[in-house]
């Protein structure tokens, strides 16, 4: 450290006096807790909700292809309480006792209009959830979000028929019943896909997994890539363990050496995925965790935001059960991603439809996200206008209030424009890769026979499948980012917003690809410090500091993280006072970067040592005081 004259040492002496006494008047913010901030308005609050109906021409036709042939799903409306007696979950349809939400009055449901129609059909709950857990969240909710319009996930049933005949002229029956909001067959799980292109096993072996950072090419810079790289610097941009990242798939494969979160203890809901669990679910869903949560280490890829906490949700259950069961675990700033698409076949031709596009799956995700949580679904992969009419009905119209999910397009690598198979329209909020993405899985690109699946990599991972995780990870890393740094997390909307301004413009309707590195700076979190390149052991980085000229500074290092909130202070401190040390104390030669060298031990037991840096600034004529963003220093190993 340069030599510090008498000025300085004072100056230094007085900052660490005033953040001491704020420290002990304002006390510290524990990384989990939340503050209460006024939500803004999401865009379909006051709107009502698109409730959809059987069309003739696809549902009405029962395409086993298509459909469950002995299974319906009846939603009754919203102006009455449908439930089992007990809080049962099955029963027989004679046993439902409705309530009517206005009056309160009780009757049994076989003695309404519709009961006779249903008859003593078996019935359960569609949620695996309980009622009452069910309708404390939505009235949770609904105390923040009066205007919001959110279906009562209670008053969702399976019927089960006695077959095709059956299941048609029952839904028949029940599209004129006052009671019956909508009724509709429910997919079959071979109508459930991957939204990927194809991609090839492998046997390529080493007795070292190498490292893939440099194929993912998806991470670098805008415009090409996601913007991920640049930003990696800036606390809280690769995630904090106070944010929930919710994966929602079919399978996975357990024990993979680069996702070390992913296990069987953090799955919601059930761990036997059925007829789901083979090997092509699980890769598909190994590949699109890995692009969120890999680890930041020695060997394979790395995720976008690997400090975060990871969860999966299978739809084992159906889809809009397993974003229920995400949705009572997380909260404000977490973020959910899928990507399964619906395959609908429709004369002799399959066409991808997304994932919110049963009403189950629709009212579930508008709950998600009206409790401030993103989700990312992936657009799908047959080319088609979303809007189109025939294969979607009004679900994507212009005119139909979306559920709030983040519907992804597909580029190719980093190509401006819409790949030719990727779904498009209005609908489509944002894009990204949807080919030759580097990711877990497959083993492509480098496999184990003796362990095939937990030490297996690909280069070709695609579709909206791939691009998906990537939108989410974006979104997860700003949302983090601004926790960290701000203590304050961004409503839905207004990510989706500030993702589009500084975003990456691409053609085809498909919306931008986002930039991590740019929103972070067009949302004032990059002022004062940067870090440049990678910081290896043994080796020098730069701490680049942009301050005015003349500014006094004082660079100050800590181990671990805190949050003090300072009154007029830009960013909160949040270097830790009790295990600090100084790195720099000096004056500004001149406005602008101003690099400062510094050396890193040789030590082989620093590798993987995480390093919190911010700088105390004082203008010297104004006497203004302030602290610049924090950044992150990885020590890496080579």
């Amino acid at each position: 450290m340069r030599r510090i004259n008498e000025q300085l040492r004072l100056c230094l002496c007085t900052l660490m006096a005033i953040l001491l006494m704020a420290w002990h008047s304002h006390g510290h913010l524990a990384a989990q807790d939340r503050p209460q901030i006024p939500p803004r308005k999401a865009p379909f609050e006051g709107h009502p909700r698109t409730v959809v109906t059987p069309r003739p021409e696809l549902e009405g036709t029962l395409d086993p292809r298509n459909y469950w042939q002995d299974r319906l799903i009846v939603k009754f409306s919203e102006d009455r309480v449908v439930r089992l007696p007990d809080s049962r979950r099955s029963g027989t349809a004679d046993e439902l006792v409705t309530r009517s939400r206005a009056t309160h009055a009780a009757t049994q449901f076989a003695r309404s209009s519709a009961g006779p129609r249903l008859g003593g059909r078996r019935v359960e709950m569609l949620f695996s959830r309980s009622a009452d857990d069910l309708q404390q969240e939505r009235r949770a909710i609904l105390a923040k979000r009066p205007d919001a319009d959110l279906a009562d996930l209670a008053n969702y049933y399976r019927v089960f028929t006695r077959g095709r005949q059956d299941t048609l002229e029952l839904m028949r029956s029940l599209s004129d019943e006052a009671s019956v909001e909508t009724c509709y067959p429910e997919f079959h799980p071979r109508a459930i896909v991957p939204a990927q292109t194809e991609t090839k096993q492998g046997s390529i072996v080493a007795i070292r997994t190498p490292l893939f950072e440099s194929r993912q090419g998806w991470l670098a810079p805008a415009p090409d890539g996601i913007g991920m790289l640049p930003a990696s610097d800036l606390l809280g941009a690769q995630g904090h363990k106070g944010q929930t990242i919710v994966q929602i798939e079919a399978a996975w494969t357990f024990g993979h050496e680069d996702i070390p979160q992913l296990r069987r203890d953090r799955v919601l809901g059930p761990t036997d995925f059925g007829v789901w669990n083979i090997l092509a679910w699980r890769d598909h869903g190994t590949a699109a965790v890995g692009i969120l949560t890999s680890a930041r280490d020695e060997r394979g890829v790395r995720g976008v935001v690997p400090e975060s906490s990871l969860y999966v949700s299978s739809v084992v259950l159906g889809n809009a059960d397993a974003v229920s069961r995400a949705t009572k675990i997380s909260g404000p700033g977490d973020v959910f991603s899928s990507s399964l698409v619906h395959a609908v076949a429709l004369g002799n031709q399959g066409f991808h439809a997304p994932f919110d596009f049963p009403q189950d799956a629709y009212d579930a995700v508008r709950i998600a996200v009206a409790k401030g949580i993103v989700m990312t679904v992936a657009a799908g992969n047959t080319g088609n206008d979303l809007a189109n009419p025939l294969l979607y009905g009004y679900r994507y119209a212009s005119s139909a209030t979306p559920s709030g999910a983040w519907i992804i397009g597909a580029t190719y690598m980093g190509a401006r424009k819409k790949v030719a198979w990727s779904n498009y329209g209005d609908v489509v909020r944002f894009s990204s890769w949807g080919a030759g993405v580097t990711a877990p899985a497959y083993g492509q690109l480098f496999s184990d026979p003796s362990t095939p699946e937990t030490r297996a990599y690909t280069d070709v991972f695609g579709g909206t499948s791939a691009a998906s995780p990537q939108v989410a990870g974006a979104a997860a890393a700003v949302q983090s980012a601004s926790w960290m740094m701000k203590r304050r997390w961004l409503d839905v909307d207004a990510l989706a917003s500030a993702l589009e301004l500084h975003g990456t413009s691409i053609q085809g309707r498909v919306g931008p690809r986002p930039d991590i590195a740019g929103t972070l700076a067009g949302l004032g979190l990059v002022d004062g410090l940067r870090i440049g390149g990678e910081t290896k052991i043994g080796a020098t980085f730069d701490l680049q500091l942009d301050l005015r000229a003349s500014e006094v500074y004082a660079v100050l290092a800590s181990l671990d993280t805190t949050s003090i909130r300072l009154p007029g202070f830009t960013f909160p401190l949040t270097v830790d006072l009790g295990q600090s040390f100084g790195i720099e104390l000096g004056t500004m030669p001149k406005s602008g970067p101003y690099s400062i060298r510094l050396q890193v031990p040789g030590r082989d037991s620093l590798a993987g040592t995480k390093l919190f840096i911010q700088t105390l600034r004082v203008e010297p004529k104004s006497k203004n005081i302030d602290l610049t963003n924090p950044v992150e220093v990885w020590l890496r190993s080579r």
